[in-house]
Formats: C-alpha cells, structure tokens, sequence
C-alpha cells in the first residue's frame, strides 16, 4: 500500500481552503453577536425599530406632539434619529425646545 505525502502545494492549498472556510463560517458568527442594528451589518435591513416619539415646547412649556415620518422618510432602523430631528424642528416657528423619546432615552434639545 503506497503512503501519501503532504507536498508543499497541496499543504498551502488547505492551509488555503481552511482560512477560508474558518471566515465564510467565522465573520457571520461574531457579526450575529454584535449588537444590532449595527450600521452596514448584516442584519441592517433585517431589523425594524420603533419610530422616535417627538414633542416640541413652547415659550410657555407647552408640549405640541409631532408626527416625525415626514422629516424621516424612511424609518432605518439603524440611524439615531434625535439630532437631524432636533435640527429641523428648531427651524420652524416659534420652537423653543425639542423633546426626543428614542430607544428608551428622552432628551429634552432647547433651540438655540
């Protein structure tokens, strides 16, 4: 019975096929780990999230709720809304603050 040897070729190629196999297998697992939603992860579009809770106030203290899907557009799950939500509604009117309610934080952004 003759016995097989490893040659230097055919241990670099499953030395090859192993580092890839290890990484097909290996990046889907950690990245299932992390948390979500992770900006360009995998599961980006796989999640859907909550649409933030918006009020604006008034000089009195007054609290208006606002209805946020027309400055939002598209719900992503992964984008933190509060900021660009901030920006847009201290521009209007006579806002003096912007109350943000996302992700289970509320944040109270007066105008400046």
């Amino acid at each position: 019975m003759s016995e097989r040897r490893w040659t230097p070729r055919s241990t670099a190629a499953a030395v090859v096929f192993l580092t890839i196999a290890i990484l097909i297998v290996g990046i889907p697992v950690l990245a299932t780990q992390a948390p979500r939603p992770a900006r360009f992860g995998w599961q980006m579009y796989s999640t859907v999230s909550e649409v933030p809770e918006v009020w604006t106030e008034d000089a009195s203290g007054a609290r208006t709720w606002i209805d946020v899907m027309p400055f939002m557009g598209d719900g992503r799950a992964e984008i933190i809304w509060g900021p660009h939500l901030v920006d847009a509604l201290c521009s209007s009117g006579d806002v003096h603050a912007v109350v943000v309610r996302e992700r289970d934080a509320e944040e109270r952004v007066p105008c400046s």
